[in-house]
Protein backbone atom coordinates (compact mmCIF):
# COMPACT_ATOMS: atom_id res chain seq x y z
CA UNK A 1 0.00 0.00 0.00
CA UNK A 2 1.13 3.44 -1.15
CA UNK A 3 -0.25 6.90 -0.44
CA UNK A 4 -0.66 9.21 -3.40
CA UNK A 5 -1.85 12.66 -4.08
CA UNK A 6 -1.58 14.96 -7.16
CA UNK A 7 -2.15 13.75 -10.94
CA UNK A 8 -2.26 10.30 -12.33
CA UNK A 9 1.19 10.95 -14.25
CA UNK A 10 2.97 11.39 -10.84
CA UNK A 11 1.23 7.96 -9.54
CA UNK A 12 2.49 5.93 -12.79
CA UNK A 13 5.95 7.55 -11.83
CA UNK A 14 5.96 6.84 -8.28
CA UNK A 15 4.24 2.96 -9.09
CA UNK A 16 6.96 2.16 -11.08
CA UNK A 17 9.76 3.42 -9.45
CA UNK A 18 8.33 1.10 -6.23
CA UNK A 19 8.28 -2.00 -8.70
CA UNK A 20 4.50 -2.03 -7.92
CA UNK A 21 4.40 -2.26 -11.96
CA UNK A 22 6.50 -3.67 -14.47
CA UNK A 23 6.72 -0.81 -16.86
CA UNK A 24 8.19 -2.86 -19.50
CA UNK A 25 4.91 -4.84 -20.14
CA UNK A 26 2.57 -2.42 -20.26
CA UNK A 27 1.78 0.09 -23.04
CA UNK A 28 -1.60 1.13 -22.67
CA UNK A 29 -2.94 3.13 -19.56
CA UNK A 30 -6.51 3.46 -18.72
CA UNK A 31 -8.30 5.65 -16.39
CA UNK A 32 -11.85 5.71 -14.84
CA UNK A 33 -12.38 8.62 -12.45
CA UNK A 34 -15.60 8.14 -10.76
CA UNK A 35 -16.78 10.46 -7.79
CA UNK A 36 -17.37 11.39 -4.20
CA UNK A 37 -16.78 8.07 -2.68
CA UNK A 38 -13.90 7.80 0.21
CA UNK A 39 -12.22 4.40 0.74
CA UNK A 40 -13.88 3.59 4.27
CA UNK A 41 -17.25 4.41 2.81
CA UNK A 42 -16.68 2.37 -0.40
CA UNK A 43 -14.23 -0.58 0.85
CA UNK A 44 -13.45 -0.32 4.68
CA UNK A 45 -15.10 -3.27 5.45
CA UNK A 46 -12.93 -5.39 3.39
CA UNK A 47 -10.51 -5.00 6.48
CA UNK A 48 -12.76 -7.87 7.64
CA UNK A 49 -11.71 -10.17 5.17
CA UNK A 50 -7.86 -8.63 4.70
CA UNK A 51 -6.64 -7.35 8.37
CA UNK A 52 -4.03 -5.15 6.56
CA UNK A 53 -6.37 -2.70 4.80
CA UNK A 54 -6.57 0.90 6.38
CA UNK A 55 -10.18 0.77 6.65
CA UNK A 56 -12.88 1.39 9.32
CA UNK A 57 -14.78 -0.99 11.47
CA UNK A 58 -17.70 -0.42 14.31
CA UNK A 59 -15.56 -0.05 17.89
CA UNK A 60 -12.21 0.62 15.92
CA UNK A 61 -10.56 4.50 17.16
CA UNK A 62 -11.32 6.72 14.49
CA UNK A 63 -14.34 5.44 13.46
CA UNK A 64 -17.37 6.65 14.84
CA UNK A 65 -17.95 10.53 14.89
CA UNK A 66 -19.73 12.98 17.98
CA UNK A 67 -23.20 14.81 16.81
CA UNK A 68 -21.98 17.90 18.05
CA UNK A 69 -18.16 17.45 17.72
CA UNK A 70 -17.64 20.81 19.84
CA UNK A 71 -19.26 19.05 22.32
CA UNK A 72 -16.98 16.57 24.19
CA UNK A 73 -19.72 14.43 25.91
CA UNK A 74 -21.78 14.74 22.91
CA UNK A 75 -23.57 11.23 21.38
CA UNK A 76 -21.42 9.11 19.33
CA UNK A 77 -22.38 7.66 16.12
CA UNK A 78 -20.30 4.46 14.64
CA UNK A 79 -20.08 3.24 11.18
CA UNK A 80 -21.83 0.30 10.12
CA UNK A 81 -22.21 -1.69 6.60
CA UNK A 82 -25.77 -0.73 6.13
CA UNK A 83 -25.04 2.04 3.09
CA UNK A 84 -28.14 2.21 0.47
CA UNK A 85 -27.47 2.60 -2.81
CA UNK A 86 -28.71 6.07 -3.39
CA UNK A 87 -28.55 8.30 -0.39
CA UNK A 88 -27.50 11.32 1.29
CA UNK A 89 -24.67 14.06 0.18
CA UNK A 90 -22.27 15.52 2.64
CA UNK A 91 -21.05 18.46 1.84
CA UNK A 92 -17.78 18.28 -0.65
CA UNK A 93 -17.08 22.49 -0.40
CA UNK A 94 -13.45 23.39 1.18
CA UNK A 95 -14.95 24.24 3.78
CA UNK A 96 -17.52 21.73 4.73
CA UNK A 97 -14.67 19.04 3.66
CA UNK A 98 -12.52 21.07 6.05
CA UNK A 99 -14.69 20.54 8.82
CA UNK A 100 -15.14 16.70 8.39
CA UNK A 101 -11.50 16.34 8.69
CA UNK A 102 -10.58 18.45 11.20
CA UNK A 103 -14.13 18.29 13.32
CA UNK A 104 -14.40 22.47 12.90
CA UNK A 105 -13.07 25.18 10.48
CA UNK A 106 -10.34 26.17 12.52
CA UNK A 107 -9.36 22.57 13.72
CA UNK A 108 -5.67 21.42 14.03
CA UNK A 109 -6.39 17.75 15.08
CA UNK A 110 -7.07 15.62 11.62
CA UNK A 111 -9.12 13.19 13.50
CA UNK A 112 -11.80 12.80 10.91
CA UNK A 113 -14.43 13.98 13.91
CA UNK A 114 -16.84 16.15 11.57
CA UNK A 115 -18.52 14.38 9.19
CA UNK A 116 -22.53 14.38 11.34
CA UNK A 117 -21.03 18.04 12.68
CA UNK A 118 -20.94 19.32 8.64
CA UNK A 119 -23.73 17.32 7.81
CA UNK A 120 -25.84 18.79 9.91
CA UNK A 121 -24.59 22.90 9.66
CA UNK A 122 -24.97 22.32 5.88
CA UNK A 123 -28.47 20.91 6.35
CA UNK A 124 -29.49 22.99 9.33
CA UNK A 125 -30.85 19.01 10.85
CA UNK A 126 -29.39 16.73 12.84
CA UNK A 127 -31.72 14.65 10.97
CA UNK A 128 -30.20 12.06 8.72
CA UNK A 129 -26.90 13.03 9.61
CA UNK A 130 -26.14 9.59 10.40
CA UNK A 131 -26.08 8.60 7.22
CA UNK A 132 -23.39 9.91 6.76
CA UNK A 133 -21.52 7.20 8.76
CA UNK A 134 -22.95 4.24 6.65
CA UNK A 135 -20.83 2.32 4.71
CA UNK A 136 -20.69 -0.34 2.35
CA UNK A 137 -20.10 -4.62 2.61
CA UNK A 138 -18.41 -6.05 -0.23
CA UNK A 139 -21.49 -7.91 -0.75
CA UNK A 140 -23.49 -4.68 -1.73
CA UNK A 141 -20.47 -3.31 -4.67
CA UNK A 142 -19.21 -7.02 -5.38
CA UNK A 143 -17.25 -5.73 -8.44
CA UNK A 144 -15.36 -2.73 -6.89
CA UNK A 145 -14.56 -4.93 -3.68
CA UNK A 146 -13.73 -8.54 -5.73
CA UNK A 147 -11.39 -6.13 -8.03
CA UNK A 148 -9.53 -4.72 -4.71
CA UNK A 149 -9.19 -7.75 -3.49
CA UNK A 150 -7.59 -9.70 -6.47
CA UNK A 151 -5.68 -6.93 -8.05
CA UNK A 152 -3.67 -3.78 -6.42
CA UNK A 153 -5.00 -2.11 -3.73
CA UNK A 154 -4.55 1.43 -2.76
CA UNK A 155 -5.84 2.41 0.26
CA UNK A 156 -3.50 5.77 1.16
CA UNK A 157 -4.29 7.67 -2.10
CA UNK A 158 -5.71 11.11 -1.56
CA UNK A 159 -7.53 13.68 -3.28
CA UNK A 160 -5.11 16.66 -3.73
CA UNK A 161 -7.63 19.63 -2.39
CA UNK A 162 -9.92 19.21 0.25
CA UNK A 163 -12.80 20.36 -1.68
CA UNK A 164 -15.18 19.56 -4.69
CA UNK A 165 -14.99 17.70 -7.92
CA UNK A 166 -13.78 20.36 -10.37
CA UNK A 167 -10.28 21.05 -8.22
CA UNK A 168 -9.72 17.64 -7.54
CA UNK A 169 -9.97 16.93 -11.34
CA UNK A 170 -8.23 19.72 -12.16
CA UNK A 171 -5.37 18.35 -10.03
CA UNK A 172 -5.27 14.84 -11.28
CA UNK A 173 -5.26 16.45 -15.19
CA UNK A 174 -2.77 19.00 -14.39
CA UNK A 175 -1.34 18.65 -10.89
CA UNK A 176 -2.79 22.28 -10.04
CA UNK A 177 -5.47 23.53 -10.18
CA UNK A 178 -4.21 27.15 -11.37
CA UNK A 179 -6.01 28.56 -7.86
CA UNK A 180 -9.64 27.73 -8.85
CA UNK A 181 -10.75 26.43 -4.87
CA UNK A 182 -14.89 25.91 -6.08
CA UNK A 183 -16.76 24.68 -9.10
CA UNK A 184 -16.33 27.94 -10.74
CA UNK A 185 -18.41 28.01 -13.45
CA UNK A 186 -17.07 31.14 -15.17
CA UNK A 187 -13.33 30.04 -14.95
CA UNK A 188 -14.50 26.33 -16.36
CA UNK A 189 -16.20 28.39 -18.86
CA UNK A 190 -13.00 30.56 -20.14
CA UNK A 191 -10.82 27.44 -19.98
CA UNK A 192 -7.97 26.67 -17.22
CA UNK A 193 -4.51 28.29 -18.93
CA UNK A 194 -1.96 25.24 -17.11
CA UNK A 195 0.03 22.68 -19.42
CA UNK A 196 -1.93 19.41 -18.57
CA UNK A 197 -0.52 15.48 -18.29
CA UNK A 198 -2.72 14.90 -22.12
CA UNK A 199 -0.44 17.79 -23.66
CA UNK A 200 2.39 16.70 -22.13
CA UNK A 201 1.56 12.90 -23.52
CA UNK A 202 1.12 14.29 -27.15
CA UNK A 203 3.86 16.19 -27.00
CA UNK A 204 6.25 13.27 -25.91
CA UNK A 205 4.75 11.44 -29.06
CA UNK A 206 2.06 9.97 -27.26
CA UNK A 207 -1.44 9.20 -28.54
CA UNK A 208 -4.42 10.01 -26.06
CA UNK A 209 -7.68 9.34 -26.52
CA UNK A 210 -11.05 10.58 -24.05
CA UNK A 211 -13.93 8.25 -23.98
CA UNK A 212 -17.31 9.94 -22.06
CA UNK A 213 -21.03 9.21 -21.51
CA UNK A 214 -22.22 12.68 -21.37
CA UNK A 215 -20.13 15.40 -20.95
CA UNK A 216 -16.26 15.35 -20.56
CA UNK A 217 -14.90 17.58 -17.32
CA UNK A 218 -11.16 17.47 -19.17
CA UNK A 219 -12.63 20.38 -21.76
CA UNK A 220 -12.22 22.52 -18.61
CA UNK A 221 -8.33 22.19 -19.98
CA UNK A 222 -7.54 24.84 -23.05
CA UNK A 223 -5.42 22.08 -23.86
CA UNK A 224 -8.21 19.93 -24.35
CA UNK A 225 -10.29 22.04 -26.90
CA UNK A 226 -7.48 22.41 -29.27
CA UNK A 227 -8.35 21.57 -32.74
CA UNK A 228 -5.57 18.63 -33.30
CA UNK A 229 -7.56 16.78 -30.40
CA UNK A 230 -10.77 17.09 -31.23
CA UNK A 231 -11.04 13.89 -32.97
CA UNK A 232 -9.52 12.23 -29.61
CA UNK A 233 -12.56 12.25 -27.97
CA UNK A 234 -15.41 9.33 -28.09
CA UNK A 235 -18.82 8.08 -26.71
CA UNK A 236 -18.28 5.09 -24.66
CA UNK A 237 -19.94 2.62 -26.44
CA UNK A 238 -16.71 3.02 -28.85
CA UNK A 239 -14.23 2.32 -26.19
CA UNK A 240 -15.68 -1.48 -25.77
CA UNK A 241 -15.69 -1.57 -29.79
CA UNK A 242 -11.80 -0.63 -29.65
CA UNK A 243 -10.73 -2.58 -26.90
CA UNK A 244 -12.25 -5.22 -28.59
CA UNK A 245 -10.38 -4.56 -32.14
CA UNK A 246 -7.38 -4.17 -30.09
CA UNK A 247 -6.84 -0.69 -30.74
CA UNK A 248 -6.04 1.23 -27.86
CA UNK A 249 -4.31 4.64 -27.07
CA UNK A 250 -1.44 4.88 -25.33
CA UNK A 251 -3.20 6.57 -22.58
CA UNK A 252 -6.66 6.54 -22.11
CA UNK A 253 -9.08 8.84 -20.08
CA UNK A 254 -12.64 7.59 -19.17
CA UNK A 255 -15.22 9.71 -18.37
CA UNK A 256 -18.84 8.45 -16.29
CA UNK A 257 -22.53 9.75 -16.42
CA UNK A 258 -22.38 12.68 -14.43
CA UNK A 259 -26.51 13.32 -15.21
CA UNK A 260 -29.58 11.28 -14.76
CA UNK A 261 -31.36 11.71 -18.18
CA UNK A 262 -34.72 10.01 -19.08
CA UNK A 263 -32.30 7.68 -21.26
CA UNK A 264 -29.96 6.82 -18.63
CA UNK A 265 -28.74 6.52 -14.91
CA UNK A 266 -25.78 8.52 -14.23
CA UNK A 267 -23.06 5.81 -13.59
CA UNK A 268 -20.44 8.11 -11.65
CA UNK A 269 -21.59 7.37 -8.05
CA UNK A 270 -21.77 10.98 -6.99
CA UNK A 271 -24.22 10.90 -3.96
CA UNK A 272 -27.10 10.71 -4.12
CA UNK A 273 -26.59 8.60 -7.63
CA UNK A 274 -26.90 4.88 -7.73
CA UNK A 275 -23.28 3.30 -6.69
CA UNK A 276 -24.68 -0.30 -8.33
CA UNK A 277 -24.74 1.84 -11.23
CA UNK A 278 -21.35 2.66 -10.77
CA UNK A 279 -20.53 -0.74 -9.79
CA UNK A 280 -21.81 -2.33 -13.01
CA UNK A 281 -19.79 0.40 -15.43
CA UNK A 282 -16.85 -0.84 -13.20
CA UNK A 283 -17.64 -4.22 -14.77
CA UNK A 284 -18.18 -3.55 -18.23
CA UNK A 285 -14.41 -1.44 -18.36
CA UNK A 286 -12.92 -4.52 -16.43
CA UNK A 287 -14.28 -7.34 -18.71
CA UNK A 288 -13.74 -5.15 -21.87
CA UNK A 289 -9.77 -4.60 -21.10
CA UNK A 290 -9.76 -8.27 -19.71
CA UNK A 291 -11.37 -9.58 -23.06
CA UNK A 292 -9.43 -7.56 -25.18
CA UNK A 293 -5.98 -8.83 -27.06
CA UNK A 294 -4.57 -5.75 -25.34
CA UNK A 295 -5.12 -7.26 -21.62
CA UNK A 296 -1.09 -8.37 -20.95
CA UNK A 297 -0.14 -4.75 -21.68
CA UNK A 298 -2.73 -2.56 -20.19
CA UNK A 299 -3.04 -1.05 -16.62
CA UNK A 300 -6.65 -0.38 -15.62
CA UNK A 301 -7.15 2.57 -12.67
CA UNK A 302 -10.22 2.74 -11.20
CA UNK A 303 -10.39 5.95 -8.84
CA UNK A 304 -12.34 8.40 -7.57
CA UNK A 305 -11.48 12.53 -7.66
CA UNK A 306 -12.37 13.11 -3.88
CA UNK A 307 -14.62 11.89 -0.59
CA UNK A 308 -17.71 13.93 -0.51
Amino acid sequence: FIEMKGSILLFLAAAVQLGLVNSGNIEHVIVLMLENRSLDHMLGFLKEKNPDVDGCLPNQAGCSNPIDPTNATSEQITVDNTAVYQQISPSHSISGTTKQIYGTADGTDANMSGFIGSYTHSTGSVEGGEGIMKCFSAEHVPVIANLSMEYGFFDGWFASVPGPTMVNRAYAGSATSHGMGTNDKLTIAKGLPQKTMFKQLVDMGHDVRVYFQTVPTVLMFKDMRRKDIRGNYHTLPKLYEDLAKGDMASFTWVEPNYFDTPNQAASDQHPDHDVSIGDQLIKDVYDAVRNSPLWEKTALIITYDEHG
